[in-house]
Order: C-alpha cells, then structure tokens, then sequence
C-alpha cells in the first residue's frame, strides 16, 4: 500500500510539531525521561508480564531524570580509570600502538590495527594513526572512514574539556581489549594489566573496559542509507523514520527481519574440556543467532518474516526490504551481528514498533538504559522463546502499542542530537579530568615508538578520501 504524497508531507509535519507518531494511540503521546535506570545490561523484572493484560507499565520521560541517568551510566563507564594518573595512561597507548605485528603483540591480544590517536592540546585537536597513516588515509575500508567522519563531527558539534587529553579510537566491530579472559573466541583473550582509553564502538558489560562512542554511522549502502546524512540531520532521519510506517492497524501483526548471517558469540563459547580450551558449540550450525531465527522463521511463517542471506549472497533476492517496508510490521527483532551486536538498534527505535531484542553481553553505548518488558521484549540466543512473545503480542494488542510508544519515547530521550552530543560531552570532560594534573612538557602530541604520526588539525575535510575514491572510480 502506497501512501500519497501529501499525507506523507503531512505525517512528517505532524512528527516535526510534537515528537510524536501518527501511529501512536493519542492519549500516549506525553513526551520524553527515564525514570530508575539500571547500569547494568538486560536487568530488569519480568515476573508476571506475560499473565495480565495491563501489566506494561507506561514509561514518563523528565529532563531532570534524562541528565542524570546519563551521568550515572558515564560514571559507571569511566569509573575505572579513574585509579590511574595520565603518565599510566599514555604509556598505555605507546603500548597499544607499539603491537604493530602479532610477533610484538601479546598472545591472544589484538594488534592496534584500525586504531587512530585523537589529541586535545592547547585548544587544537589533532588526529594520529601511529600504525599504519598510509592505510587510515587513502586505504580506508568505507566503514572505517565513516565511523571517522562521524566521530570528527562530533569532536566538532561538542564544547570541548577545558583539560587537555589523549585517546585512542579502534574503528572496527569488535571491543579491543579485555579485563579478564573472556567466554567467547571472537573477542580478544589477553587480559589487560590496566585498562586503555579506548573509544569503542560497543561495551561488553564486565568483560571489556573500552569506551563505547555515540558513533552510529556505518557507511554501507542498503537500509540505513535514510540516516547517511551524518549527525547534522540526524533529528530529520529519525522522524522521517517514525513517519514512514502505515497506521498500526493495517500493519501486519508479524515479527520481520531482514540480515545476513553472522556468528552468534554463544556459537565460540569457549568451554574447558579435559583440561583443554575449545568452542563449547558448532559454528555454522543453526542452534544460536541469526540462523536459529531464519529456522523458526521457516518453521512458523504465520507469526514471523524471516529473511537470512548467507555472506556475500544476493542481498535483491528474495525479498530483500528497505527501512520503509521493514517499519510497516507491528514488531520487529533485533539480532545480534558481528562481535555480539548490531548496528540498527537506534533506528529500530524510533521505529514505532514492538521490539524483540536478543540477549547479548555486548550492545551500544545506551543500552544499559533500557528497561526490559518496559521498552522491549528480550529474547533467547536461541531464539526458541520468540514465537511464544509473539503469540503473546498479538493476543495483548493494547500492551504492544504501550511497549512501541515507549520505546520511541526512550528514542526521543536518549537518541536525539542534543542527548548524543550531551553523553560524548559527559564522557570527554570526566575523562580529561584525570589528565588536569599532567603537563605535555616539549614532548608535544602522541607519537608511538617508531613515529611517523601524521597529525591533522581542525576543519579537517573527510571528504577528499570520497573524492579520492570517486577520481579513481572514473
């Protein structure tokens, strides 16, 4: 079903006047704030949730609680360097980057392969890549240099720290370092002997000290090309998002997905057998992940639209969907990618939809905020659970529609410019507070043990390696 043109116009109108979607029943468009956050991944109670119609509580947004939850969970995140002086710090980097090879790097540790420098000194900001600047900039993959881009504009939109600081920045999909040895074979399995400040895309609650960046851009083409327009736009994606879906009832009371397949992390559970380290699972197999949720796909068609592309498969094929299409469904899964999550969740929260998330120990830098059975349904690695929380949604319509307004509600709390640029702010000053007592001296801006940085100052144009790429091209 189509929608014309001038009742899209109007429904984007609409979103852009109050925030709120069409779709949303009108006594539950009441604003945004987070009441009770929890600081830790998935906590949350269930019981009785799924015996009573009624039982989803409505969740009321404040400002107040919205600027506290979000130092509380900074708090959490940057509690544990506080221990450790600048000198600590920085002679971490230099320990980072000199891991130039797996022969110098510690066994099961990660070589700094995608790792960049950021320094703030004397009010400039200035950009390393000690390792390998002629791969950073002008071999970049086109996610490492998106995740760039996006990271300079938000260095750029940000008041920054009156305290000068250094940080590292590891643009790939998984965390970097771990504080203990991990379950799971994907991460990496040297534990660190004191944690390095790390930008991440991604925590790993408990396991991993790296910093999880508000970097949400991926830079491939497919569904997420309606939020390519960088941060300054990012408030008219998302409520273009909210607009786009069809009324809640001509939407189809199914769960959809569409995705390729990634390895579950429970797939390289690490499990000691007869004294010996190994995958306690099958990789490949059908038991966990994206593939356990194309196989209940198949097995329950009248509840789920599954759509799982093998790699490197034909993503046009077989009813590959855009954003648009996907929001025209009542729910919507969410299941874990590369390294234990997946790069969706924010649209899929400005989506107004019910959404069923997989339980991971790795998510976005928001998610410890999140209230299960509140704002989503969380759902098995195995998936086995999804059919019967599905069944449930379509028999509690009124509970559904509560879940999917509150979830758009934590969207426009938490998701918005103003409050991703407030939590990067939050994140740099508490930061940069434990280097206010150390002074640069001569030794100027980072350099790793053989030099060779290459240092960019502000109004830095990521653009040329597009440029760059488009001359080639032709």
């Amino acid at each position: 079903m189509k929608v014309p043109f001038w009742l899209f116009a109007l429904m984007v109108a609409l979103v852009s006047f109050n925030g709120c979607n069409i779709a949303k029943p009108a006594q539950s468009c009441l604003g945004s704030g987070l009441a009770g956050c929890s600081a830790q991944l998935y906590s949350g109670n269930r019981k009785g949730w799924f015996s009573v119609s009624g039982s989803v509580q409505d969740t009321i947004f404040t400002q107040n609680e919205l600027a506290s939850s979000l130092e509380r969970l900074v708090s959490h995140i940057i509690e544990p360097f506080r221990n450790a002086t600048a000198e600590e710090l920085r002679h971490r980097l230099r320990t980072l980057f000199e891991r130039k090879t797996y022969r110098v790097t510690p066994n099961g540790a990660r070589k700094a392969e995608g790792c960049v420098v950021w320094s703030w000194q004397g009010g400039n900001l200035t950009f390393n890549a000690p390792t390998e600047t002629e791969t950073m900039m002008h071999r970049t993959k086109p996610f490492w240099y998106n995740r760039l881009r996006w990271t300079w504009e938000l260095f750029e939109a940000i008041k920054m720290p009156r305290d000068d600081f250094e940080i590292a920045q590891c643009l790939h999909d998984c965390v970097q370092t771990v504080r203990k040895e991990p379950q799971f074979a994907k991460m990496p399995r040297y534990p660190e002997p004191g944690p390095i400040p790390i930008l991440s895309l991604i925590q790993c609650c408990g396991i991993s000290d790296d910093i999880p960046a508000p970097v949400f851009e991926s830079g491939r083409p497919g569904p997420r090309t309606i939020f390519s327009t960088g941060l300054r736009d990012w408030d008219v994606a998302c409520a273009l998002q909210a607009a786009s879906a069809l009324p809640w009832a001509f939407r189809l009371p199914k769960a959809v997905f569409r995705g390729s397949a990634r390895e579950s992390l429970e797939e390289t559970r690490l499990a000691t057998v007869s004294g010996r380290r190994g995958i306690h699972g099958r990789r490949g197999s059908n038991a966990y992940g994206r593939r356990a949720l194309a196989e209940h796909g198949r097995r329950h068609p009248a509840l789920l639209d599954v759509l799982v592309t093998e790699s490197g498969g034909n993503r046009s094929a077989g009813g590959f969907m855009s954003v648009r299409k996907l929001v025209n469904y009542r729910y919507s899964v969410h299941a874990e990618g590369n390294c234990g999550w997946a790069d969706r969740l924010w649209w899929q929260l400005h989506a107004p939809q019910v959404l069923l998330k997989q339980r991971s120990p790795c998510g976005l830098y928001f998610e410890p905020l999140m209230k299960p059975y509140r704002d989503h349904i969380p759902v098995s690695g195995s998936f086995d659970d999804l059919s019967r929380k599905v069944k449930w949604l379509q028999r509690h319509e009124s509970d559904a529609l509560v879940m999917a307004t509150n979830a758009m509600r934590f969207a426009e709390a938490y998701l918005v410019r103003r409050s991703i640029l407030k939590y990067f702010e939050m994140v740099l000053n508490q930061y940069a507070q434990i280097w206010r007592h150390h002074s640069y001296g001569d030794r100027g801006h980072f350099q790793s043990g053989g030099g060779g940085a290459e240092c960019l100052r502000p109004r830095f144009d990521f653009w040329f390696l597009e440029e760059k790429r488009d001359a080639d091209a032709g």
